[in-house]
């Protein structure tokens, strides 16, 4: 996934350094991916990243939110420009477990998490508070199975 985060201030990107699952007191930008790989809306895994590189993971739950005590294999590239951020992440087959059929279809959001005076959440699939099922609003991708040769 690849993500373009404008920003009028760039010096107003909140950036720190930590060590990986770690979240500094104060809030940091970070760009997320969530993928409920069954499509069933109980969990799904957590990718996410902070301008400076720091890499969070873990699983969602709607009763627990994030565990971030999950650990997986995956990269992740930023960099800050003169007028927005990017980061691109790179999550692995290996790194996911999902159904064994031909067809693949899993549901997924991309956000962004801008904490300033407010903070703010962009999302690739919108969200509505009123609506209590995070994950029942998210974007539905059908992809063919990499795998299904062996299937």
């Amino acid at each position: 996934m690849g993500f373009k985060c404008f920003e009028k201030e760039i010096n107003s990107i909140r950036a720190g350094y930590a060590k990986r699952d770690e979240f500094s007191p104060i809030p940091n930008d970070r760009v997320s991916v969530f993928i409920d790989t069954y499509n069933r809306l109980k969990n799904a895994y957590v990718f996410a990243v902070n301008p400076s590189g720091v890499q969070y993971d873990g699983i969602y739950t709607p009763e627990r939110d994030v565990d971030f005590s999950w650990d997986t294999q995956f990269e992740s590239k930023t960099a800050i420009y003169d007028s927005f951020w990017v980061a691109e992440v790179k999550i692995y087959f290996s790194s996911l477990k999902f159904p064994s059929a031909k067809e693949q279809k899993w549901r997924i959001h991309l956000r962004r998490f801008r904490p300033r005076g407010e903070s703010e959440v962009f999302s690739w699939a919108p969200i509505d508070r009123n609506n209590p099922s995070f994950l029942g609003q998210a974007g539905i991708i059908i992809i063919p199975c990499p795998f299904s040769k062996w299937l």
